[in-house]
C-alpha cells in the first residue's frame, strides 16, 4: 500500500463528515498511462477526487494530481479557512501534499496574490522592504504604514488577509518583476516535462486544466500542456457539480466516464457533469421576475427535466423526490437571502451569495449558467452523433 493510499484512508472519514460527496464511475484497476481531467469548481475538487481514486486502487500505485504552486506556499490553507487564519497563516502544508502525490505546476501566469509575489522575491533576495519591492499603488492600497515594513510583515496576523488579494505581476518593481517572470517560465517547462515522464512510465495523472475557479459558472479555457500530455495516454473525464442549495454540508457530486467526444474535451467535461436540483431550480429562477409558489417552482423544474437531452445524468435523488428537494432548496436559498417569502409566495432578491463560494456574486446566476452549458454540450453531442450515423 502506498503512503498516499494510507493517508487517503485516514482522512476520508473527515472529508465525508465535513462534506456530502457522491460519485459515479471508476477507473479500471488494470490500466496503462491514464490522463483524467475535470472541471474546477471548488478547492475541494482535487482532494476529494484523489482520495477516492487512491482508495479504489490499485493500492500499490499512487494517483498523481496537478495542483497550483500556491498550494505549496505558506498560508494557502489559512486563506481558505479565515476563522483559523491566526493559527494556520505560517503553516506550509506542501510536504504533506507532496506525500499525497500532488505535483506543483505554475498556473498563475499573469496575476498572483501579494503574499505569493512577496515570498518569491524574499526567497531570492531576502527580507526586503515592501516599498522597494512593489510599486506605489500597491503600497497605497495596503496603507502607507506598510512601506518601510519587511516583506515578512505580510505574514503577520494583521496583514494576512489583505495580502491574499491578487495583483498583476507588473506591480513588482524591477528587477524583481523580470526575475519572477523568468522563474515562472522555467517552472512551466520543468513541470510539463515531469508530467510527460510520469505518463510515459504508465502513471495515472489527474488535473483540472482550467486552472482557475470560475466565478460565473462558465467552464474556463482548458489551458496548459493538455495536448502534449494526452498523447499516448488513455483519456477519462470527470464532471463535477455542487448541489449548493441542498443540506447543511457542502454537497459535491462527481461522475467519471470516457469522453463523449475525443476531439472536444471541453464539451465532454460539460456533458459529464451531474444535473442536480440546485442547477435546474436556478435555471428556472433566473427567468422569474414575479413572485411564485413552491408548486410553480416544482412544475418549472419538472418541465426542465423533461426537456433534458438524451445522455444527461440526473442525480437519482432528484428523480425520486423532486418535490421534497425543491422545498428544501427554496428554504436554503431563503436563508441565504436569495429569496424573500411572503405568505406562500417567494420573490427573488438581487443576488444570492453562498458562504463556500464568496467569490461568486450570485450563486443562482452561477448555477443557471452552469446548467445551460451542460445542456448545450449534451445537445451538441447528440447532434454530432446523428451526423455520424
Amino acid at each position: 500500500m502506498t503512503l498516499q493510499c494510507f493517508v487517503a484512508l485516514c482522512i476520508q472519514p473527515a472529508i465525508n463528515f465535513l462534506y456530502r460527496i457522491r460519485r459515479w464511475g471508476r477507473l479500471p484497476k488494470q490500466r496503462g498511462p491514464s490522463l483524467v481531467i475535470s472541471n474546477h469548481v471548488h478547492d475541494l475538487d482535487t482532494l476529494a477526487v484523489v482520495v477516492s481514486l487512491a482508495i479504489d486502487g490499485p493500492q500499490n500505485k499512487p494517483i498523481y494530481a496537478v495542483a497550483s504552486r500556491r498550494l505549496f506556499e505558506p498560508g494557502f490553507v489559512a486563506a481558505r479557512a479565515p476563522r483559523l487564519a491566526a493559527l494556520l497563516r505560517k503553516a506550509n502544508w506542501g510536504g504533506l501534499f507532496r506525500r499525497l502525490s500532488l505535483l506543483p505546476i505554475e498556473d498563475d501566469l499573469f496575476a498572483r496574490s501579494i503574499a505569493s509575489l512577496a515570498l518569491a522575491v524574499e526567497r531570492r533576495h531576502g527580507d526586503l522592504t515592501f516599498e522597494s519591492t512593489f510599486d506605489e499603488r500597491t503600497v497605497t492600497e495596503l496603507g502607507g504604514a506598510v512601506a518601510c515594513q519587511p516583506l515578512s510583515y505580510l505574514r503577520s496576523n494583521r496583514m494576512f488577509v489583505a495580502s491574499q488579494r491578487p495583483i498583476s505581476l507588473h506591480r513588482l518593481r524591477e528587477p524583481y518583476r523580470s526575475e519572477v517572470i523568468a522563474e515562472m517560465r522555467e517552472s512551466v517547462a520543468a513541470d510539463t516535462m515531469r508530467l510527460e515522464q510520469l505518463l510515459r512510465t504508465g502513471g495515472t495523472l489527474y488535473l483540472t486544466p482550467e486552472g482557475r475557479l470560475s466565478t460565473d459558472g462558465r467552464l474556463g479555457r482548458l489551458r496548459g500542456a493538455l495536448d502534449r500530455l494526452r498523447a499516448g495516454a488513455e483519456l477519462y473525464v470527470i464532471g463535477i457539480s455542487y448541489d449548493v442549495f441542498l443540506g447543511s454540508r457542502l454537497s459535491m457530486q462527481w461522475r467519471l466516464t470516457k469522453p463523449a467526444r475525443q476531439d472536444d474535451l471541453a464539451l465532454s467535461v460539460k456533458a459529464a457533469r451531474p444535473v442536480n436540483v440546485s442547477q435546474v431550480l436556478s435555471a428556472w429562477l433566473a427567468q422569474r421576475t414575479r413572485p411564485f409558489t413552491a408548486a410553480e417552482a416544482l412544475a418549472g423544474v419538472n418541465s426542465c427535466l423533461e426537456a433534458l437531452p438524451s445522455g444527461a445524468f440526473v442525480v437519482p435523488e432528484l428523480l425520486r423526490d423532486p418535490a421534497g428537494l425543491i422545498t428544501s432548496a427554496l428554504a436554503k436559498i431563503t436563508r441565504l437571502d436569495g429569496l424573500t417569502r411572503e405568505s406562500n409566495k417567494y420573490r427573488r432578491t438581487r443576488s444570492c451569495v453562498h458562504p463556500k463560494f464568496r467569490a461568486v456574486p450570485d450563486m443562482i446566476g452561477y448555477q443557471a449558467v452552469f446548467f445551460s452549458e451542460t445542456v448545450e454540450a449534451l445537445q451538441n453531442d447528440a447532434t454530432a452523433e446523428r451526423q455520424r450515423v
